[in-house]
């Protein structure tokens, strides 16, 4: 089974031409659930699909987010159908089914961090050292920018301008400028100036954010750095740079930004990508109506 994914992840690599990113992150996706299924007895790719209902519960029970449930079958999906293409299994166990959308939808705007979890966040990682230095500027950027992961590990040290507020991103050779509150700026500053130029190991190394080894950090690392701080705001929920990214979104909507100014600072091409981040937004003129209007609570 091994064997046949790894042929599939370089047919992501090679063939579709998916960033490694992405590519590492099917592999995580497929290997968890290939695991799972040589826990059960089943180790040949004919038997792996018996295993798809179970493990969509064993992802639930295990408290994970519907957008994580929702990344995964996705991930599976790809797999199985390489799989039947390749005539290595006979059918796909996802077809014709609507995991992805059901799964997504449930819950949405109750997994989002409110604005006061993002607070709790934040002052989780205030402490008067080097790692606290760091983490402290990683929750603040996060939340400032609402970067995707891999944007977020791939910031160099040319990419803050902190004189003039902003970070810029690369994608596919466009350059956007994104802002940065007076906080991420501030914390920045106390990082770059207390802890960075501790932890840096090599001069050639010029990634913004490093772990505790002088290396620069990797998406496990990110992954397992909320999790931590998850855990230490006692917040129950997966955080995730995405779940960051959608609450900023739904957090600068709420506070009067208009839908055409949060598409810009996050990439999206689409608007309709933006819309769907912000799905289920009521304008704070509706929530004050629903407050005030002597009609509204009969």
């Amino acid at each position: 089974m091994e064997q046949q994914a790894k042929r599939f992840y370089q047919y992501l690599k090679k063939t579709k031409q998916m960033k490694e990113n992405t590519v590492l992150s099917y592999q995580r996706d497929i290997n968890a659930f290939l695991q799972f299924c040589k826990q059960n007895g089943h180790d040949t790719l004919p038997e792996i699909g018996e295993e798809f209902p179970a493990y969509l519960t064993h992802l639930e029970k295990s408290g994970r987010s519907p957008a994580t449930r929702s990344r995964n079958i996705a991930s599976l999906r790809s797999f199985f159908r390489y799989l039947v293409s390749k005539k290595l299994i006979v059918d796909d166990p996802t077809k014709g089914k609507k995991y992805e959308k059901s799964n997504a939808q449930i819950g949405e705007q109750e997994t989002l961090l409110t604005p006061q979890e993002v607070d709790r966040l934040i002052l989780a990682a205030q402490s008067e050292d080097i790692k606290g230095f760091r983490d402290l500027a990683m929750l603040e950027t996060l939340y400032a920018t609402g970067l995707k992961a891999g944007e977020f590990l791939n910031l160099r040290l040319e990419d803050v301008h902190l004189k003039e507020g902003y970070l810029t991103v690369e994608e596919n050779g466009h350059i956007r400028y994104v802002p940065l509150y007076r906080g991420a700026l501030s914390a920045l500053r106390v990082y770059l100036k207390h802890s960075r130029n501790h932890l840096e190991l090599s001069r050639t190394n010029n990634f913004l954010f490093l772990n505790l080894k002088g290396e620069p950090l990797s998406r496990q690392g990110l992954w397992k750095f909320l999790k931590e701080y998850g855990k230490k705001a006692n917040i129950q929920k997966e955080i995730t740079p995405h779940l960051i990214r959608k609450s900023m979104a739904l957090h600068l909507m709420e506070n009067g930004a208009d839908l055409e100014m949060v598409q810009e600072l996050l990439g999206h091409k689409n608007i309709a990508l933006t819309k769907s981040y912000v799905k289920g937004f009521k304008p704070r003129i509706v929530s004050d109506y629903q407050k005030y209007h002597p009609k509204s609570q009969e």
